[in-house]
């Protein structure tokens, strides 16, 4: 069995078909948007099994905020992988327009990736070193939730937002 989880088409070709049809038993779609697009690239219908993704609330129940309130606002990222369709170019350009008109932002990004170089150096290009912060890989997502005050999900493509499922279970925005 093999998970599909981004929303991007698969491509059409023979190796499509034969990877889903041929080499696995079966495909996991996490949502029905994504079990669309393996139908469209070719893979067989009574492969494809529809199971919605979702997240156990109850650690973000238990979270606790450690950092003090301060004027400046915290937004928090959960980058996991840092794939290819992720957006964050566009939350520096915004974080750095904000920062433009005066706004003290401070910014969180959680996880390990490609991309980790590359949002380093966007961020010093907009001068935002001192705003922008890449924590690398965070084990306690709900005690990372718990302390930012804003989360964003700046991704081109996704199959389901699942750290926008984590939240809403944290209880922020």
């Amino acid at each position: 069995m093999v998970t599909r989880r981004m929303d991007y088409p698969e491509s059409k070709g023979w190796y499509t078909r034969c990877l889903y049809n041929r080499k696995v038993d079966g495909v996991i779609a996490i949502s029905a948007r994504i079990a669309e697009l393996l139908l469209e690239a070719g893979v067989d219908r009574e492969r494809i099994r529809l199971i919605r993704s979702g997240t156990d609330p109850r650690p973000f129940d238990r979270a606790v905020r450690t950092r003090e309130l301060y004027p400046e606002r915290m937004v928090g990222w959960r980058g996991c992988g840092f794939g290819g369709a992720e957006g964050s170019p566009f939350l520096l350009e915004a974080a750095g327009r904000l920062k433009a008109r005066g706004y003290r932002i401070d910014y969180r990004i959680a996880g390990e990736g490609s991309l980790k170089k590359t949002l380093e150096q966007t961020a010093l290009q907009l001068g935002l070193e001192e705003d922008v912060k890449l924590l690398g890989f965070v084990s306690d997502m709900p005690g990372f939730l718990a302390d930012v005050d804003i989360v964003v999900l700046p991704s081109l493509f996704e199959g389901l937002g699942v750290s926008v499922l984590e939240a809403m279970a944290a209880g922020g925005p």
